[in-house]
């Protein structure tokens, strides 16, 4: 799968720009990046829940509770 910068011609590097993983994907940001789980992390920290970050399934099934 292209992502879309890459569809319009755009030359945007493809790693993290937080972590330098190899490739950046939705995932990564939002689950496996270092630097955005230890912000995820601080987030619900801030809003009141204690819990670890989960895999997209265990995130959904939360936000469905």
């Amino acid at each position: 799968m292209v992502a879309r910068p890459q569809r319009f011609g755009l030359d945007v590097p493809k790693a993290c720009v937080f972590c330098a993983a190899l490739e950046e994907t939705l995932t990564h940001f939002l689950f496996d990046c270092p630097t955005t789980n230890l912000l995820w992390s601080r987030m619900l920290k801030w809003a009141g829940e204690h819990r670890l970050i989960g895999c997209w399934k265990e995130e959904v099934a939360h936000a469905i509770k």
